[in-house]
């Protein structure tokens, strides 16, 4: 079984979209009903004398997007039992992890508590959240620190939104995106990174997209899971054994979806191996890609014909394949998916550029001490904006350290 814990405006609005997904992936309708026998939806619902109830936790500080979740088309599905709020949010990180945070988080354990004893075999608990608000940043990662305290040997993942390149909406929001960065690097076993822009510009042929529209298009990435599970997997364990090296665990998804099968012609080839189908602002050409996974759902799809496209890919990126050092893949059907999908993660050295723009912003802000008193007169340490410079810094080193390995390597085998 999954647990999935939606924090913060941007995860609840996330698990809205989620579990509509997950009703439909499943066969369970939103009064709890099962309508198709042969699903997995014990993975991520509960089995009751009610029906079938998302395995789903709500926290967030103030109580208008809690009160929002109450009202989802799903509100007869969901646990409002498992939903916590509290009083008062300010926008930035210390507020969400010290004061009003502290006050809520055992409520967040309880809850988690009550879901993980009702589970014949939990392997996973997944993250929703934004990294940049007080409750997403500063509430997720102290949960993401209690989880770890509790649940040891269970696979924590999360699926962050990030800072955008060039943001400057909220002037604290890179401090609350370093901060929640260099917490749940000790924390979580896999962070899938996600910036709005980027999936903004790769759903554009919808003409206008909305936020609404960003939320539908995250909602393909967790089918990675129940995807793997196919396969006889402990899905969780599998992921987090395929995809993090060592301490190095941040990946950028991929997302391309379709209702015929013709995703795989040369534009997928090509879109996929340049940035603009990525759902953050790196460049794979730019690093070695060190580990990856493919998932493939509902496209009818042999393992040979799988290994034919991943072979056509070669062929069409020599340059970029190479830099590949390894990947995995999976092939999911069910007949309740509407869309056809490939959703690609990857975990690759070009990520740090992605950390030295944030280190860049970050550094020139602490410098100045920007708005710090703001985060000290919640009872932050200033000293915790030191060490959050200094663990970025050491993951960028991490990944240029990987990279130059590597590369070393590949030209010692080519002077061979």
């Amino acid at each position: 079984e999954i647990i999935s814990i939606h924090i913060g405006g941007s995860g609840i609005r996330i698990g809205e979209k989620l579990w509509k997904k997950h009703c439909n992936d499943f066969g369970v309708d939103y009064n709890g009903a099962l309508t198709d026998n042969s699903s997995k939806a014990s993975t991520y619902f509960k089995a009751g004398s009610e029906g079938y109830k998302p395995r789903a936790i709500f926290a967030d500080l103030t109580p208008e997007d809690i009160d929002c979740a109450k009202s989802f088309d799903l509100k007869g599905l969901l646990n409002t039992n498992l939903m916590v709020n509290g009083q008062k949010d300010v926008g930035n990180w210390a507020v969400g992890h010290y004061t009003e945070g502290a006050k809520i988080v055992d409520k967040v354990m309880e809850a988690l508590r009550s879901e993980s004893e009702a589970c014949g075999s939990l392997k996973g608990i997944t993250l929703y959240n934004s990294f940049t608000g007080s409750a997403g940043g500063g509430l997720g990662s102290l949960i993401a620190d209690k989880i770890k305290e509790k649940y040891k040997e269970v696979s924590l993942i999360g699926t962050h939104l990030v800072q955008d390149r060039n943001c400057k909406s909220i002037s604290t929001e890179i401090y609350n995106t370093i901060l929640s960065l260099s917490r749940t690097n000790s924390t979580e076993d896999l962070l899938l990174l996600l910036t709005n822009n980027q999936m903004l510009k790769n759903i554009s042929e919808l003409g206008k997209p909305s936020l609404h529209d960003v939320n539908d298009y995250i909602t393909q990435i967790p089918s990675f899971l129940h995807n793997m599970d196919n396969q006889n997997f402990v899905a969780p364990k599998f992921a987090v054994d395929n995809l993090a090296e060592n301490k190095l665990r941040y990946v950028i998804p991929s997302v391309i979806t379709s209702r015929t099968p013709d995703i795989f012609d040369d534009y997928y080839i090509y879109q996929i191996s340049g940035e603009s189908k990525l759902l953050n602002f790196g460049d794979l050409r730019h690093g070695m890609t060190l580990k990856s996974h493919f998932s493939y759902n509902n496209l009818n799809l042999g393992s040979e014909t799988v290994l034919k496209h991943l072979g056509k890919f070669n062929n069409k990126n020599p340059y970029f394949w190479n830099k590949f050092k390894g990947y995995t893949y999976s092939n999911y059907e069910n007949k309740n998916l509407a869309l056809k999908s490939v959703v690609s993660l990857f975990n690759t050295t070009a990520i740090q550029e992605m950390f030295k723009i944030y280190s860049e912003q970050f550094t020139a802000m602490y410098r100045r001490k920007a708005f710090l008193h703001l985060y000290t007169h919640e009872g932050m340490d200033e000293m915790e904006f030191f060490e959050a410079e200094i663990n970025i810094n050491n993951i960028i080193s991490q990944y240029q350290a990987c990279q130059d390995e590597e590369e070393a390597e590949e030209d010692l085998n080519e002077s061979l």
